[in-house]
């Protein structure tokens, strides 16, 4: 049995340390940018660079959540049941590697990339924010699709 309100405080309390740090080095970055002018970035040019920090914001914004929802539907399946220690630690994953996104977009408008990057990888950040903010009927409904019981008091 899960206690739901004590999983909810511990997802919120750990989705707020680490998007507020993202937030405040995603405002700053923009901040240094426009005061003091991009960095300049190592060989390569801004178009590498772009690439690579646009893909590995979605990448962690958008692919790696579901597939952490995906191996763990499989292992579910799998062994015809949740295991309640591991529905936790992967809520905590779905926290996690989504805000990933947001570091990435803070590190990337730092620096001299294109437009198109540097928005595409805020908007993939505020996607993976979105989707890793932790909502109590998402999780009772997650909760009773593998057949965990929830404890609401």
């Amino acid at each position: 049995m899960i206690n739901v309100p004590l999983l909810m405080r511990h997802l919120t309390v750990l989705f707020w340390q680490l998007a507020a740090p993202a937030a405040v080095l995603l405002v700053g970055g923009s901040l240094v940018r426009r005061l003091y002018g991009p960095l300049a970035l190592p060989a390569g040019g801004p178009q590498p660079w772009g690439t690579a920090a646009l893909v590995l914001a979605v990448a962690c914004g958008v692919a790696l959540p579901i597939l952490i929802r995906t191996l763990f539907n499989q292992r579910a399946v799998q062994d015809k049941r949740a295991d309640p220690t591991a529905f936790r630690r992967y809520q905590a994953r779905l926290v996690v590697v989504p805000l990933l996104a947001a570091y990435v977009a803070a590190a990337a408008s730092l620096f001299a990339l294109g437009r198109l990057h540097i928005y595409g990888s805020v908007l993939a950040a505020l996607y993976g924010a979105y989707s890793a903010y932790p909502v109590q009927r998402k999780l009772i409904g997650e909760m009773r699709y593998y057949g965990l019981k929830a404890e609401t008091k």
